[in-house]
């Protein structure tokens, strides 16, 4: 009887080490980026996930986050203002590409808390610019946006602009905990709880750098204290978390055609900036920094900066598709194995892509004409080969004074980021940190070259 217990014990036992060992295998085989513990949790969880225990016992959807967001916050439904992003998420939660991928045991976790996150933070901004309405009236200096398809400079020459002692950008954590506690404008105290916010978000970032990999880093730096786009923030909105950029871009007119979400979300975000400043002290214009804003969505969002911003300047970066769509799509591989299990079609992602990055810079240029906003501008050889002249080039187009202290903090950032790059470098055996081809995807140069063909000429690519 004895001999009959310990065989069983043994089989239950064996029988999950044996799936736990053989499922380790087929991840690391099929998905070889991930690092060992994400592997574990994946195969560990996935029972829960199958059985819908636990964190999985609901659907991944708009709904259940705010639910959640409003509970968080013993909030009404009121708190939530207008509800037409509710719309706009449905869309994306429900286009085709969504549907048909199958989201990871540490994916579906994560992007759940991305999604409360972003209802959470819609929350409180609401009633904060409710408690203290004197926010809404914080003037704003004309910001200068840089916009251009992802893998074009749009970080570097951000990054660039943001050094100038007389702009401000918006730095990650900012833009992931922007609405501070205190109602009060004291500057110690309010000090005192950015510090605190800046400290919960360090803590979520290391989670999210340990779920993305070495491999999405290796291709877009991003940090606590480092400038970030406007996608953090515009997410209160438009469905455009890092959960769902893959289903944006394989659909872009989800998330770039329902005007009344893009006019709402860019409303919002100016508010933000509005409060951002606001709890620094800057409430005039003559104690205040430009704004230093980037996203390459932007390009189809034009209309919400002229709403927004009707004195913008708008910064456009461009490169030619040859170099710019397979970076874009090894870029959006790394991003969809963060959140998704393995089995994507990289051909099918590479026309994805080529066409989603067409759609985007046409409609742009047709934006960029009917809006009429201020624009100019920058194309990402002269960016990468000269950056001080070309940032110099940019500020005279602006009529912005470049200063000698200006010019000193460019020179160091650049050779302090040369020196971390050639030290990155080292550590990957001296090639380049970002490798990618357009044959990689399905595509050809030539290919490329008559798809963009009106882009490259009209901006002389």
């Amino acid at each position: 009887m004895m001999e009959l217990v310990l065989n069983t014990l043994a089989l239950g036992v064996a029988v999950p080490l044996a799936a736990f060992v053989l499922g380790m295998a087929y991840r690391m085989l099929t998905d070889p980026g991930k690092s060992l513990a994400v592997h574990a949790l994946n195969v560990a969880m996935w029972p829960q996930k199958f059985l819908r225990l636990g964190p999985f016992k609901r659907e991944l959807g708009i709904e259940s986050a705010v639910a959640s967001a409003l509970r968080k916050r013993k909030a009404d439904k009121a708190e939530l203002g207008n509800t037409s992003f509710l719309r706009a998420y449905n869309t994306v939660l429900k286009c085709k590409t969504m549907v048909a991928q199958r989201r990871s045991v540490m994916g579906f976790m994560a992007a759940k808390v991305e999604m409360m996150g972003a209802m959470v933070r819609r929350i409180d901004l609401s009633r904060f610019v409710r408690d203290v309405p004197a926010v809404l009236s914080v003037p704003l200096r004309p910001p200068v946006i840089v916009m251009g398809l992802p893998r074009t400079g749009t970080t570097l020459l951000h990054r660039l602009l943001s050094l100038d002692p007389e702009a401000r950008s918006p730095i990650t954590w900012e833009l992931l905990a922007p609405v501070p506690y205190p109602r009060d404008q004291d500057l110690a105290l309010q000090e005192k709880d950015r510090q605190k916010r800046r400290k919960k978000v360090d803590g979520n970032l290391k989670y999210v750098q340990f779920l993305a990999g070495a491999q999405f880093e290796a291709i877009h730096e991003f940090g606590t204290d480092l400038p970030e786009e406007c996608l953090l923030a515009l997410t209160n909105d438009l469905p455009v978390l890092s959960s769902m950029l893959f289903a944006c871009f394989a659909e872009p007119d989800a998330v770039g055609d329902d005007e009344e979400v893009i006019l709402e979300a860019f409303r919002a975000y100016r508010n933000m900036l509005q409060l951002l400043s606001w709890q620094v002290g800057q409430t005039e214009l003559s104690t205040q920094k430009r704004w230093t804003l980037k996203c390459p969505g932007h390009l189809v969002w034009l209309k919400g900066i002229k709403e927004a911003f009707p004195d913008a300047h708008i910064v456009w970066t461009h490169r030619h598709p040859v170099k710019a769509v397979p970076s874009l799509a090894s870029l959006l591989k790394v991003l969809h194995g963060a959140y998704f299990e393995p089995g994507l079609d990289l051909h099918e992602l590479g026309r994805t892509v080529m066409s989603a990055a067409l759609t985007m810079v046409t409609r742009a240029a047709e934006d960029l004409h009917t809006t009429g906003l201020s624009h100019s501008h920058v194309m990402y050889d002269n960016l990468v080969a000269e950056p001080l002249e070309t940032v110099k080039s940019v500020y005279n187009q602006l009529g912005l004074t470049y200063t000698d202290e200006y010019d000193r903090i460019l020179r160091e950032h650049l050779a302090a980021d040369e020196a971390k790059r050639a030290k990155m470098r080292s550590k990957g055996g001296g090639g380049a940190l970002h490798a990618y081809a357009p044959e990689d995807y399905g595509l050809s140069a030539g290919e490329l070259r008559a798809a963009f063909e009106t882009y490259t000429t009209t901006f002389n690519i």
